[in-house]
């Protein structure tokens, strides 16, 4: 199948929207999801970096949240816009916004689409982004290669594994404090790696 880069790769968001409707995963991930909209309060600004069709961005606006979703597919984005949901065509490692902007950072399966070097310049600016004493999830993909999945009709992309040491370095090195370390198979039917790792990571204060 065709190898693709990731801004070429979505271009059906409805299929996407229908392939990754929420109601097709566990309940493991859905527990972590909500464990992150109740750190906050009605109104905080929530990035999701790497939002896809934006099942996450509509889910923080139901419950209060002032969301905006990123996405490097142009044809996400506009999906995005027509339900009426916030939404920007960006690289997560190449932001538009001021510093501190955001109460959350919420990076579900995306970081993944970056090599390890690039998974460390997302991070830098997923903590660029974040105000201080902010929160950011951000979920890897655990293992010890490099492969490309079948996603979609359009072709198949590259995700990079890391282990776990790796991912706490670079999420430490960006200038995050690392609070939780959740692990799991939030979809068991993939055999290509090992485990997600969901971190949840603060900003600090000072």
């Amino acid at each position: 199948m065709l190898r693709v880069n990731p801004e070429d790769f979505y271009t059906d968001p409805e299929g996407l929207a229908e392939a990754t409707k929420r109601s097709n995963f566990p309940q493991e991930f859905l527990n972590i999801r909500d464990r992150f909209v109740e750190q906050f309060e009605s109104g905080d600004r929530i990035l999701d970096s790497g939002c896809g069709p934006g099942h996450d961005v509509a889910y923080f606006e139901q419950n209060g949240l002032d969301a905006v979703g990123v996405d490097v597919s142009s044809e996400v984005v506009e999906y995005l816009e027509q339900r009426e949901l916030e939404a920007m065509e960006s690289d997560m490692k190449h932001l538009d916004f001021d510093d501190n902007s955001f109460d959350g950072v919420w990076c579900c399966a995306s970081i993944h689409f970056n090599n390890p070097e690039g998974m460390r310049d997302a991070a830098e600016e997923l903590y660029r982004v974040t105000e201080k004493g902010g929160l950011a999830q951000i979920t890897f993909k655990l293992g010890e290669k490099e492969f490309y999945m079948d996603e979609t009709d359009n072709g198949s992309i590259k995700h990079y594994l890391v282990s776990k040491d790796k991912a706490y370095e670079i999420i430490e090195s960006a200038g995050y404090e690392i609070d939780e370390k959740l692990s799991g198979k939030n979809n068991p039917d993939r055999e290509e790696f090992d485990y997600f790792l969901n971190v949840f990571a603060e900003k600090p204060e000072k």
